[in-house]
């Protein structure tokens, strides 16, 4: 059917602006603060309800505009950026489109008051879904304030598609730190929900504003480089490699003091470190790179978020050599920690042999069920164990001296190594026996079959369970620190650091807030309890930068990253009995034969399999 060519509708032109502008609450949030930024303010203070859909309210006390500048701001298209095609070339400035205010006020309930220095009055104007619904003298200090309120209430599908609150607070927070450390004199505070959660104040240097963003103890270990090429000048803070995290966004960059996100500015960071980043690990920090006007293109997309290069190569070649000197230097070899993974493993041994020993005492005394307890490597509530058929059954971990078999829960004997696939039957009941093999292995030798378990993995499955259930019914025991540990984090951290603590205290975690950007810990689960806390709090949120923080997901992650970090690891020596408790854990699992990442926990090689191989 042919339809007729129309001009839009103005409100839907508005409408179709505003996708390209407003994809969230903080995409509102970094076009007002640019325009602020614009407009040289040195103070801005931001508020947000409900992750800024309900509310957004951005005051600055820069220039300001007069009541019939303001009026026009809202219009499409209306800028004091730019006057000519030859100013797209030379942009200086964040904001020039001229679409910004427009496309906000026509998704939501605004509204502006202003005031410039040369007016008397300032003026108010009020918009609902981009109509005008009053516009009169309004007293205000030298600024704007702008309130946006109810954002996609027009656009129920759209407003359906925005993420949970705690999502959205964090994309406004990051939005807000981005802009903070590209202008260092500017003071910014950050309200969500009557809650101050970021606050810096103008300072005389990038380098002071990084510390206060990043705090202090991890400033002082990040690296510093500056390097000029032609027109092309760039500097920045980056981590050392041992401190790089598991996410991309821990890179900040900015192109003449604008956020960018830039795949040949990656790409030229890691290719500096080179193989100093463990696989799947990227580095922290922020990259200020100063580039000609001309020779850069930010006119690119609509959220002004990409640039475009003129000269990619020198500034990749520029920018590489500099990174590769800052992490080649000597000063970023680690220093030896006493209190090293290796720790964790020696307390698990230890207390490996000590849940051995009560076990045997208990069982001699008949207490069976409390011998049973004792020997789990976490303290929580006993678990039903598995009904699946057991292939060495009858089966000893060994015989005394006379040759009769040893006592089953007396000697710590694995009486459940499961059946590896669904046609494998034992032929036999002779005793099997568990060696180590290279501090890696359990290698199990029975009758029919040999199995090699991976001694991390398999603790991997044991905790990760436990900590599952644990945030169901049972928490998992703590242990009290002599002193509490106090941790310093960036904004965005202790945001998460906040919103997960109930997840923690479920697997023996006891952190309190302390201070403004500090976490207190006071207690830490039992089972890792002479490994550092702070070490292993610290790894845990890291794994979980990203995540969203309600459901099933967010368990499922925490739980694999706390069975990941306190898991026992390659190279920690276990003796028969300490790999008898593990594999008998091992085997009370759900799943035993997969770790919480998918990778086995064993393989098992038949007799017949040997057989065939010797040609017999």
């Amino acid at each position: 059917m042919k339809t007729k060519i129309n001009i839009l509708p103005e409100n839907l032109v508005n409408k179709i602006a505003a996708g390209e502008v407003v994809e969230r609450p903080a995409s509102v949030v970094k076009e007002l603060l640019e325009n602020s930024i614009d407009a040289d303010a040195r103070h801005i203070d931001i508020s947000i309800e409900s992750g800024g859909i309900k509310l957004i309210k951005i005051s600055d006390d820069g220039h300001g505009m007069s009541p019939d500048e303001a009026k026009l701001a809202l219009t499409r298209h209306a800028t004091s950026k730019i006057s000519s095609v030859d100013d797209l070339f030379t942009i200086s400035t964040l904001g020039f489109r001229g679409e910004a205010l427009p496309s906000i006020a026509s998704v939501s309930m605004f509204e502006l008051v202003t005031r410039s220095e040369d007016s008397s009055d300032g003026i108010q104007i009020k918009l609902e879904g981009g109509e005008e619904m009053s516009a009169k003298p309004h007293g205000a200090p030298v600024g704007t304030t702008i309130e946006v309120r109810e954002l996609f209430f027009n656009l129920p599908a759209r407003r359906k598609f925005l993420k949970t609150i705690t999502t959205e607070t964090r994309q406004v927070l990051q939005t807000v730190i981005s802009l903070a450390l590209a202008h260092p004199a500017i003071g910014f505070k950050l309200i969500s929900d009557g809650r101050t959660i970021f606050v810096v104040h103008p300072v005389s240097s990038l380098a002071q504003r990084v510390s206060d963003v990043y705090g202090d103890n991890l400033f002082k270990r990040f690296l510093t480089f500056e390097e000029s090429t032609g027109p092309v000048r760039v500097s920045g803070f980056i981590s050392r490699p041992e401190d790089a995290k598991r996410h991309r966004m821990e890179a900040r960059f900015f192109v003449n003091r604008r956020a960018i996100s830039s795949r040949l500015v990656h790409a030229a960071l890691m290719s500096g470190y080179g193989e100093l980043l463990p696989k799947g690990s990227y580095p922290q920090g922020v990259l200020y790179l100063e580039v000609a006007p001309e020779l850069v293109d930010v006119n690119v997309s609509p959220t002004k978020s990409e640039v475009r290069f003129k000269d990619e190569r020198s500034l990749y070649h520029t920018l590489h050599h500099a990174v590769s000197d800052a992490v080649h230097d000597s000063a970023v070899i680690p220093e030896v920690d006493a209190d090293s993974e290796s720790a964790d493993a020696r307390d698990y041994v230890d207390r490996a042999k000590a849940a051995v020993q009560n076990f045997v005492r208990s069982h001699d005394a008949g207490d069976e069920e409390a011998s049973r307890q004792r020997t789990m490597p976490l303290d929580v509530k006993p678990r039903v164990e598995s009904s699946r058929p057991d292939p060495f059954a009858g089966s000893t971990v060994g015989t005394d001296s006379e040759g009769a078999s040893a006592q089953v829960a007396g000697k710590g004997r694995v009486d459940s190594i499961r059946q590896a696939s669904h046609d494998y039957r034992p032929a036999s009941s002779k005793p099997y026996h568990l060696v180590g093999f290279s501090d890696l292995y359990i290698v199990a030798l029975s009758p029919e079959a040999i199995f090699v378990i991976d001694q991390h993995a398999a603790h991997e499955r044991v905790l990760y369970e436990q900590a599952l259930a644990a945030f169901d019914k049972a928490q998992l025991v703590s242990q009290k620190l002599l002193f509490p540990v106090n941790v310093e984090f960036d904004a965005v951290t202790f945001q998460l650091a906040e919103s997960t603590a109930e997840k923690f205290a479920s697997l023996g975690f006891e952190v309190k807030p302390f201070g403004a950007r500090s976490i207190a810990i006071y207690a830490a689960p039992a089972v890792v309890r002479s490994a550092n806390p702070e070490r292993l709090y610290r790894s845990m949120l890291e794994d979980l930068e990203g995540v969203e923080s309600e459901g099933e997901r967010i368990h499922k992650k925490v739980a694999q990253s706390f069975a990941c970090r306190a898991a026992i690891k390659a190279g920690d020596r276990l003796d028969e009995q300490e790999m008898a408790a593990l594999v008998n854990d091992l085997f009370a699992c759900a799943n035993p034969y997969v770790c919480p990442h998918g990778r086995p926990t064993m393989i098992r090689l038949p007799k017949a399999e040997l057989e065939k191989r010797f040609g017999r």
